[in-house]
């Protein structure tokens, strides 16, 4: 087995954890912190990390699209001629459509908060990072 094939497979088992710590959170409002707690790593606005919990659903997605871009180009590196190419190739694009909508919708939950339907039922009426960051500004200035 090819190395990229292991990382691809590797990947997509990693999604699925994230998939199930999703649907957890989902379910119970207090893994919020949880989750929050973890992402203290990142030198990042406390605002900001509450975001990209929020985009919990678009990280579970776009690491599944990565592990599958990795595990396609394996499979296609392996496979010089054919129709097993063909078919590799294809899937090859449209991961890497995918894993490109994935970015988008994660940046678009973590600092909007929009589309609501993939923010945690419980956290869909708080506002985006933008807007919560300038409200803490201005009552800061106050």
């Amino acid at each position: 087995m090819n190395s990229a094939v292991a990382v691809g497979l590797l990947a997509i088992c990693g999604a699925g954890v994230k998939a199930y710590l999703t649907i957890r959170l989902w379910k119970d409002p207090g893994r919020v912190t949880l989750h929050g707690g973890a992402m203290r790593i990142y030198p990042l606005s406390e605002e900001f990390r509450r975001g990209m919990v929020r985009a919990s659903v678009a990280t579970a997605a776009g690491l599944a699209f990565g592990g599958l871009l990795v595990l396609a180009d394996g499979i296609w590196r392996q496979s010089h001629q054919g129709p097993a190419q063909g078919v590799m190739l294809d899937i090859l694009r449209a991961s890497l459509a995918g894993i490109l909508l994935c970015g988008v919708v994660y940046l678009s939950i973590a600092l909007f908060n929009v589309p609501k339907f993939l923010v945690p039922p419980h956290m869909r009426n708080e506002p985006g990072s933008i807007a919560a960051r300038q409200k803490n500004r201005t009552s800061d200035r106050r």
